[in-house]
């Protein structure tokens, strides 16, 4: 029976070596490169409950305790993306370096998990300068969960802590900035005018500042914008935030390492980050006109002067003392007092008069303007149209005309 067994074995090891170079024949130009896989394994293990397909020898291993370990590439930084495989560094089992994602799709990988991976690689290991091996062993860990979501357990404390600020990271890029792609109008320039926007995802504090339009000015304290333009801005634009990193420092490498009997590796480097964007449009300004009215009017009096005359002495009225009167050099009339000393004289007066220039101020374009701005011009006490600027103009003049009128009354 266990002569059977080893001939069995020997069999399957057989076959899977015929398979792997008729493999290598089949799939690997003859003068393509080869990339031979490395691990070194880091100390920090997580249990996993799935089955891994040894297919060197045809065997599987059951679940267990998994070393989260640190995989190369020819040396370089590369993530294992078949947890459900066995890796081998055996020269036999060389990889083949396919750039793109044709590799990725050959081992069940839909675009979307691609993305998540591409932005776990990312926003994992080395980012913000975290190279310790727990962050190391947390982006290979979540890299495998996105085949394997609910097949690891008894994950490390201190793995988790680094999974937890991953997720955290990811959390920015899979929900949308409450105020992304709203159009902000400001209603005029100048600080006073600033739109404030407040981000209720609480993700807006990871975006970095990528365009901000020339004449429109920014303030920023943790989820919270606050916008407002100076007159060189222009009527409309874009304010483009990218999440983390600036989009010039994306390079979107998705590069794997495929060998059919061996586990497959995948590079990749920085990923476009999430771009969040803001329009603004400033709203139509006040466009103003003057107009202005002096009113001219003749001021009529019929009076009579009244002159008396008494004597120095005894302060008598004087009789017979005659008197001509004159108005502007003109003269009114004579006459003589009488028994007590009083002569009077009729006299008709007119006078022209003009009164100050009294200016308003309209708005040629109101009905283009918003409510607000409506509301801040009649504060300013402008007029929405021309008619009603003039006759509050002509009213103004019109009073200050009688004004000047009365008052000869009242020298008189």
């Amino acid at each position: 029976m266990q002569k059977k067994q080893k001939i069995k074995k020997f069999i399957t090891a057989c076959m899977a070596t015929i398979y792997s170079l008729t493999s290598l024949i089949s799939i690997t130009p003859v003068h393509a490169e080869s990339y031979s896989a490395s691990l070194n394994k880091t100390g920090l293990k997580a249990y996993h409950s799935f089955i891994i397909e040894d297919r060197f020898s045809g065997t599987t291993i059951g679940p267990g305790m998994m070393d989260l370990s640190d995989f190369r590439i020819n040396g370089q930084k590369a993530y294992c993306v078949e947890p459900m495989v066995q890796i081998s560094s055996n020269p036999i089992y060389a990889h083949e370096k396919i750039t793109g994602r044709s590799a990725f799709y050959k081992i069940g990988y839909s675009d979307a998990q691609i993305d998540r991976m591409a932005y776990i690689s990312s926003l994992g290991y080395g980012f913000n300068g975290d190279n310790s091996i727990e962050m190391l062993a947390a982006t290979q860990l979540m890299i495998w969960q996105v085949q394997q979501p609910n097949g690891f357990s008894q994950i490390p404390s201190s793995v988790q802590a680094k999974v937890n600020i991953i997720n955290d990271r990811l959390n920015t890029i899979y929900k949308n900035v409450s105020f992304a792609n709203n159009t902000v109008e400001i209603e005029g320039y100048g600080e006073e005018y600033a739109v404030t926007l407040d981000d209720s995802s609480g993700t807006f504090k990871n975006y970095l500042n990528n365009t901000i339009p020339t004449g429109i000015h920014i303030e920023r304290s943790g989820n919270t914008l606050k916008i407002w333009a100076d007159k060189s801005a222009a009527e409309t634009g874009n304010l483009v935030f990218d999440a983390f990193y600036l989009q010039s420092q994306a390079t979107n490498t998705e590069i794997a390492y495929y060998q059919p009997l061996n586990q497959t590796l995948a590079v990749f480097g920085k990923k476009d980050p999430k771009v969040m964007r803001v329009s603004y449009k400033i709203l139509v300004q006040p466009e103003t006109a003057e107009v202005s009215s002096s009113k001219k009017g003749i001021g009529k009096v019929d009076v009579k002067l009244n002159m008396h005359k008494t004597d120095k002495d005894s302060k008598k009225g004087i009789e017979g003392i005659e008197f001509e009167f004159f108005r502007d050099d003109v003269s009114l009339g004579k006459d003589r007092t009488d028994e007590n000393g009083n002569v009077t004289i009729p006299s008709h007066i007119e006078q022209e008069f003009t009164s100050d220039t009294f200016k308003e101020t309209y708005v040629t374009n109101w009905d283009e303007l918003s409510e607000r701005m409506q509301n801040e011009c009649i504060s300013k006490g402008w007029f929405s149209n021309q008619s009603d600027a003039q006759a509050s103009a002509d009213k103004k003049a019109q009073a200050h005309l009688d004004i000047k009128t009365k008052s000869m009354y009242i020298k008189l």
